[in-house]
């Protein structure tokens, strides 16, 4: 009885609860333009989440949004004209994107409420693997499809199940951010 009570709440407040969202890659959307992604869940029983810059015309990468169905969210930097601190907005949650060292986009550190993880790049070059290592085992990787293309990603995901999606989407878009400001050198 607590628990239909609580899921009927949940629905007439308009909240969502996401079910465990494995990610399996990303893409840029267009060949030359890193402004727009796509992020491809494991299972086929969830669509695609789409990550776009919102002032892609400025060409000012300081504001993204993600959408996955009916899920959606705002990745934007917390202080302005500064890239290496960000947050994932979305699902009544807050996430934070940040370098471990400023300056230094080959590490970031995503904190949510659940806790905290380190993407760091595997080798120091663009289109290197990154890795989320959990007691000297890998939980998180994100590889390019072919060698040094840094457009098309493939993802291994062994993140617990009940990870928030905003983790996985700030994993992604650390990713994404550290090849986009590569970009802009």
């Amino acid at each position: 009885m607590k628990r239909v009570l609580f899921f009927l709440l949940l629905s007439v407040s308009g909240l969502s609860v996401l079910e465990a969202q494995y990610l399996s890659g990303f893409s840029a959307r267009y060949d030359d333009d890193l402004s727009e992604w796509l992020v491809y869940p494991e299972s086929e029983d969830f669509p695609e989440c789409n990550i776009r810059c919102r002032w892609q015309i400025r060409q000012d990468p300081g504001e993204w949004d993600f959408r996955m169905g009916d899920t959606f969210g705002t990745i934007r930097t917390k202080w302005r004209d500064r890239y290496d601190d960000w947050e994932v907005i979305g699902d009544n949650q807050i996430t934070r994107i940040r370098m471990v060292w400023p300056g230094d986009p080959r590490e970031w550190r995503i904190e949510s409420s659940a806790g905290e993880y380190v993407i760091q790049m595997e080798y120091n070059q663009p289109g290197s693997d990154w890795i989320v290592e959990k007691d000297r085992k890998v939980i998180f990787r994100c590889r390019t499809v072919y060698q040094n293309d840094i457009r098309d990603w493939i993802t291994e995901d062994d993140l617990p199940e009940d990870e928030h999606f905003n983790t996985r989407v700030g994993l992604v878009f650390a990713v994404i951010i550290s090849n986009v400001l590569a970009g802009m050198r």
